[in-house]
């Protein structure tokens, strides 16, 4: 008892007056909508395909898995290209691949790994045409969700004076005040079909 006492007393005397500690340390909710607005707070960085060796062959592809009832896409599930692509290590995280929506339609991408392949064998192609194809016929991730602006949000909602305990009523405005930058829309510009779904870009990104 003593333990949860003195650890309780710790943590107030670290949060020092609950008012000032809140002020200086959240968010405040206008300056969280108005960077909301501005092209510095909704850019996303993408990842960037890479080749290791441009000149260097990827490595000899194994059988393929067979193809699952669930997952038929001829770009993003089980195939020669989503195969050559990952062996090929043109991004540090293999999942990387499939987070990338097209920037073409699929049978445009497909074609266009179709001429990569020169209808030879899987050693005629080098990181350096990967890394082409990627930057060719996909776009950049993470883009299908943009911040929403929220004028009217309050950062100290009304209830939170009912709560006695100031430790916890401390933690709850402080978690109350992330709300701002955890709302979320889709956007739709940047959103393609999920295959089977006709379009002129297929991804992944489920609406």
């Amino acid at each position: 008892m003593l333990v949860y006492v003195a650890w309780r007393l710790v943590l107030l005397q670290a949060v020092g007056a609950v008012p000032q500690f809140i002020s200086s340390s959240a968010t405040p909710a206008s300056s969280v909508v108005s960077s909301a607005s501005s092209d510095t707070a909704t850019s996303i960085s993408t990842v960037v395909a890479s080749a290791s060796a441009a000149a260097s062959a990827i490595p000899s592809s194994e059988p393929l898995p067979p193809v699952q009832p669930w997952c038929i896409s001829e770009i993003f599930c089980v195939c020669v290209l989503l195969q050559d692509v990952n062996l090929a290590e043109v991004y540090s995280d293999p999942k990387m691949v499939v987070d990338k929506p097209m920037s073409k339609s699929s049978q445009q991408v497909l074609a266009g790994f179709s001429v990569l392949q020169h209808g030879s064998s899987v050693a005629s192609i080098m990181e350096g045409d990967i890394v082409s194809f990627e930057d060719d016929d996909f776009t950049g991730e993470g883009q299908e969700l943009v911040v929403v602006a929220l004028t009217d949000f309050n950062d100290s909602p009304m209830f939170l004076q009912n709560v006695m305990d100031l430790l916890i009523q401390a933690w709850a405005q402080i978690g109350s005040g992330y709300w701002a930058d955890l709302i979320w829309e889709t956007n739709t510009s940047a959103t393609c079909p999920i295959y089977p779904d006709d379009g002129d870009c297929e991804g992944t990104f489920i609406r």
